[in-house]
């Protein structure tokens, strides 16, 4: 990865959907150029994804799961549940990292609330993403 594929990213970031040939512009570069660069970089790992931004009310909830119960069930149905898009086993005072995005501070707390009563659930900690950063 040299200057050249860092600027490519950099452009990528700031909009994901920038044309090539606006990237190209900006590069000095031909569209192909960056076509081939862009494609290198994820075939290759650099690049995992293209996302999107909403304006949705995102937040972290932290799960603790009773002991005597298996994490791994509490965690199944986490992961089914309408906001959640990501779900950790981790180590430490909580057994589980909740990421959750939704459309409305309301469908927030019923996605909380349906976490708290999961069978196994013992303790939640919520923060709420008030600025993310790249």
């Amino acid at each position: 990865m040299d200057e050249v594929d860092l600027r490519i990213i950099k452009a990528l970031e700031r909009n994901a959907r920038t044309p090539y040939t606006e990237i190209a512009k900006e590069l000095g570069l031909t569209e192909g150029a960056v076509r081939k660069r862009v494609e290198r970089l994820v075939k290759t790992g650099v690049i995992k994804g293209f996302t999107i931004e909403t304006g949705a009310v995102e937040a972290i909830t932290l799960v603790a799961v009773d002991p005597s119960t298996l994490s791994g069930n509490a965690i199944s149905s986490i992961s089914k549940l309408e906001g959640v898009r990501r779900v950790y086993e981790v180590t430490g005072d909580f057994d589980v990292v909740v990421l959750i995005s939704t459309g409305s501070v309301a469908a927030m707390n019923k996605c909380i609330d349906q976490i708290r009563s999961i069978p196994g659930v013992k303790l939640t900690k919520t923060m709420v993403v008030l600025r993310s950063y790249r």
